[in-house]
């Protein structure tokens, strides 16, 4: 385990060194992947952003990810997750507007900070402070133009998402 993400960072960091040359753009998954992102981007002296995801939250049972969404509007929806839970097309409907609302005021804090980066042509370094079921990571990774990630909690997320990037973990695995 880690003291703190501050340390998860660190050790992350140099878990993912070999993509220092190639000035990386750290995309960290608020809030708990800032700190951890925060220190991989120090570390490797290179751009670092955030991309808003949001969890889409199962029908009577808000801890259990049904799926996610990112700010650009892209959706992954766990089909096993959806079948047990019988959501249907209009509860994702709903529940993905909420999401999309509540990402369009968390939008208005940061860019209002820092100006998006643009990942074209970039190696992205994606990172989160864990993993539940994955969904914000996946979502995430299946966003068009992420050509690589890193995230910290196991492996599952990576190959979830049929993405042919590098997954770098924390060893911990999940």
């Amino acid at each position: 385990m880690f003291a703190d993400r501050t340390d998860a960072g660190q050790r992350l960091a140099e878990a993912v060194r070999k993509f220092e040359a190639a000035h990386p753009l750290v995309l960290a998954l608020p809030r708990g992947g800032v700190v951890v992102g925060a220190e991989v981007a120090r570390a490797l002296r290179c751009d670092f952003d955030v991309l808003l995801v949001k969890k889409l939250r199962a029908l009577g049972n808000p801890e259990l990810a049904l799926g996610a969404v990112c700010e650009a509007g892209h959706c992954y929806v766990n089909p096993q997750v959806q079948q047990i839970t019988g959501v249907d097309q209009a509860y994702l409907e709903r529940e993905t507007a909420a999401r999309l609302a509540e990402i369009a005021e968390q939008r208005k804090l940061y860019r209002v900070i820092k100006p998006k980066i643009p990942t074209a042509g970039r190696v992205v370094l994606l990172v989160d402070d864990g993993l539940a079921t994955g969904a914000t990571m996946i979502a995430a990774i299946q966003r068009r133009g992420v050509d690589a990630a890193a995230e910290i909690g196991g492996r599952r997320a990576g190959q979830s998402a049929g993405h042919g990037g590098e997954v770098a973990t924390d060893g911990v695995g999940g």
